[in-house]
Formats: C-alpha cells, structure tokens, sequence
C-alpha cells in the first residue's frame, strides 16, 4: 500500500476511535445522571415519610395533651363542685354551731377547732386543684394568680408576701405569663418540702424592656434541714435543680433565670423576661428615626 493509502486508513480509525469515545462519555454521564435521579427519588421519598411520621407524631402529642388537659380540667371541676364545696359547707356549718349559746366551752372549743381544721382543708383542696389544672393566667392576671398560689405555702405556717408593682392593664405576653408562674410554682413546691422556711416574698416589676420576678425565702437555723436533701446538697444547688426545666425554657425566651445564696441560709431566685415592643412603641420608634435621620 501507498503511504497515502495508510493516511487515509489511520485517519479514518482516528475518526472512528473519537466517535466511539463521545459514545462512551455520553453513555457514561447518562448512567451518572440516572444515578443521581434514582437518589433523588430516593430521598424525596424518604424525606416525604419523614416528614408524614413526624406530623403524625406531633399530631398524636398535640391530641394527648389536649386529652389530658381535659381530663385535669374535668377532675379540678369535680374536686371543686363536689369535695371541695362539701368541706367549706362543713366549715360554716361547724363555726356557726360553735357560736351558739347554749353549747357547753369545751364543746365550744372542739368545735372552733374543728371549723379552723376544715377550713385549713378547704385551702389545701384548692391549693391541690391548682396543681391539678393551674389557672388561667392571662385571665386571671399574674399577680393575682400568684397570690392563690401562695396559700398553700401560707396554710403551712409561711409568712407570705407579694408585691406588685406592676401599672392595671399592664401583662406580660400569655407564653412569658405562664413561665413566670411555673418559676413560683416550683419555688412553692421546694419550699413545702423543707420544714425550715418561715417566709416567702414575691416582688414582680416590670420597666420599659423586661419583666422582673423576685423570690425570697428566709429559714429557722434552728430547724431541722429537710429529710429529702443529701448530704453536702446546699439550698441553693437544690433549688436550681428544681428550676432547671423552667430556666432553659425562660432561657430560649430571651431571659435568664438566677438562684442565688441570701444569707443566713435563704434562696433568692431572680427570673428575667424580655417585653416584647407593642405596635405603637415601635412605630413610635420608627417616628423618631425617621425624624432623626
């Protein structure tokens, strides 16, 4: 063959070996691209399960919380129509035949002793309906929602204080309500546990950019601690124990929530709220920048 004849031959394979390699890369980013459609489907897929399980499951949360809110709502009514109204009736009933004139003194004296001890059980049953299903706080309004809660304390021997200083009308947004009254809902509960404490004050405030609880409680040193501590456990480190849950959710809120020593082996626990900018504080705000600018 002429060397020309083998150009053209080698030529002809070039272009046939080029043709054979772009057939090759074509096939191949076709099978990649099939690959990564058949992951896709895969995924999608799995994310859609996903997210039906996970709806599901916060739909189930959602309708058993709802289901046992009812149910405490039910009981706290029965407690309240039934047990509670019998024992306060009992009370009036007994107080008002201890004022009678012809019973003898030492009747007398059982039976005023008698209605104290009802009433006192009166207190403990709206005390446990609170713990059951807590008020409506918002409703109700905070202050005064912590004062019902302080009875309980108070049926103890506790001297109880609150103070307010807080303007009518002025309430902190229903979610930071609640927090607030779960931090003296605990700090009550602690308290019940330590035969110690002979007084507790509430202080709530609130200034142009959050709101303030402040729990103080002052013991008898020459009490016995409480039975449930353990050893080397001081009040303090308890205490933040029992606020722990409370103190994280206040905490993604924006606030703070601190137990501090008060001496003479008191507890201080300060809670921090922000409030939040109403509609016309912000668009007073605005006012002024845009005038400042």
């Amino acid at each position: 063959m002429s060397p020309a004849g083998h150009g053209c031959d080698d030529a002809g394979v070039g272009r046939g070996g080029t043709r054979s390699g772009e057939t090759a890369r074509t096939i191949t980013w076709r099978r990649v691209a099939l690959v990564h459609l058949a992951e896709a489907v895969v995924v999608t897929a799995f994310v859609r399960r996903w997210s039906d399980a996970h709806g599901r499951r916060e739909r189930s949360l959602r309708a058993r919380a709802q289901m046992s809110d009812a149910e405490r709502r039910r009981i706290a009514s029965d407690l309240h129509d039934g047990a509670v109204q019998d024992v306060a009736g009992a009370a009036y009933a007994v107080a008002a035949l201890a004022r009678r004139e012809d019973v003898p003194g030492d009747a007398r004296d059982v039976l005023v002793d008698a209605a104290y001890r009802l009433r006192q059980g009166v207190r403990s049953l709206r005390s446990v309906l609170v713990e059951i299903h807590p008020p409506n706080v918002q409703d109700e309004g905070l202050a005064t929602a912590i004062g019902d809660l302080l009875t309980r304390v108070h049926g103890r021997g506790v001297e109880t204080t609150v103070e307010s200083r807080v303007a009518p009308g002025v309430s902190p947004a229903p979610c930071h309500a609640e927090l607030l009254y779960r931090v003296v809902l605990e700090t009550v509960r602690h308290v019940l546990t330590e035969p110690r404490v002979r007084a507790l004050g509430v202080d709530l405030a609130v200034d142009a950019d959050r709101w303030q609880l402040r729990l103080e409680d002052r013991v008898d040193p020459a009490g016995a601690p409480p039975p449930a501590s353990a050893p080397g456990t001081s009040r303090v480190a308890a205490r933040r124990v029992r606020l722990a849950a409370v103190a994280r959710a206040i905490e993604a809120e924006g606030g703070r929530v601190v137990v501090a020593d008060g001496g003479s082996d008191g507890v201080i626990v300060r809670a921090w709220l922000p409030r939040p900018v109403t509609a016309p504080a912000a668009a007073a705000a605005g006012r002024v920048a845009t005038s400042g600018g």
